[in-house]
């Protein structure tokens, strides 16, 4: 009898680490597109056409620029996601946009819970639709503690499949040498497209990207099942889960004192059986 309730003791412990240990492992840092932004012409000229820029309610923000970015942006209501369209006229074919100071046309880091510790965040995954007949390749460049500048030296290029589909893909970064060195991303730049052979009004839409630790938590988190509507995200999303979390693990506390309570009333009666 006191080997079961020892036993049951150290179950009930070791189930309230281990709900402790869930409630902290999930720290997926998540840019959600799929929550139509803030846009505002920042800038805007006759002939270079319009700086914009788009940003959302917890200070994310990203830049772009007509021209000098060659890009436009639009929010797509019935997919839920954020369009990105390139325009090629400019004579250079990169499109990106770049984190900024929500409402400006300025540049400027992210807000602390966006930045990527590359020594801990070892995978990427996007959630994609790209229009084009010729494009093959998107990139990130990033400005972090040990980068300060963008630059092609200090970039991800990935393939990516152009056929106006939802595609889904995890970019493994162990290894990468460029990620490794990189410390604390702070800013990012997403590159729609990085490839010569772009057309003019060639569209990419995102309704995510990630940021991961494990691949088995990349794996875990999907939203390209279409078969089934997935909840969107809200504000209060992020903070319903830890209440849940917290809940869980007040429970197992909570069932951990009652074991040792009973242990100790069973010891103390079993004390004083003996002494009568």
């Amino acid at each position: 009898m006191k080997r079961f309730i020892v036993l049951s003791m150290f179950f009930v412990v070791l189930c309230s680490f281990i709900g402790s240990f869930s409630v902290m492992a999930s720290e997926a840092i998540i840019f959600d597109f799929s929550i139509e932004p803030n846009y505002e012409i920042v800038a805007t000229d006759p002939e270079q056409g319009d700086n914009w820029n788009i940003y959302w309610d917890d200070g994310l923000s990203f830049l772009g620029k007509y021209n000098l970015t060659r890009v436009s942006f639009s929010y797509d209501k019935n997919e839920k996601a954020c369009v990105f369209t390139a325009h090629t006229q400019t004579g250079v074919m990169d499109p990106y946009i770049v984190a900024a100071q929500p409402g400006t046309n300025t540049g400027a880091d992210m807000p602390e819970k966006y930045h990527v510790d590359t020594s801990k965040y070892k995978y990427i995954k996007v959630m994609y639709k790209a229009n084009s007949d010729t494009a093959s390749t998107s990139a990130f460049h990033w400005i972090s503690t040990n980068v300060p500048a963008y630059d092609d030296g200090n970039a991800y290029l990935y393939s990516i499949t152009a056929n106006n589909e939802w595609q889904e893909i995890t970019l493994d970064m162990n290894g990468v040498l460029a990620w490794e060195y990189a410390g604390v991303i702070t800013q990012l730049r997403i590159g729609t497209y990085r490839s010569g052979t772009i057309s003019d009004k060639d569209t990419m839409a995102y309704k995510y990207i990630g940021f991961f630790k494990t691949r088995e938590e990349a794996d875990a988190y999907s939203r390209l099942d279409t078969r089934t509507p997935v909840p969107q995200p809200t504000e209060n999303t992020g903070k319903e889960k830890d209440a849940k979390g917290n809940d869980l693990y007040i429970l197992f506390i909570i069932l951990a004192v009652i074991v040792v309570v009973m242990v100790g009333v069973f010891f103390v009666r079993s004390k004083r059986d003996k002494e009568s």
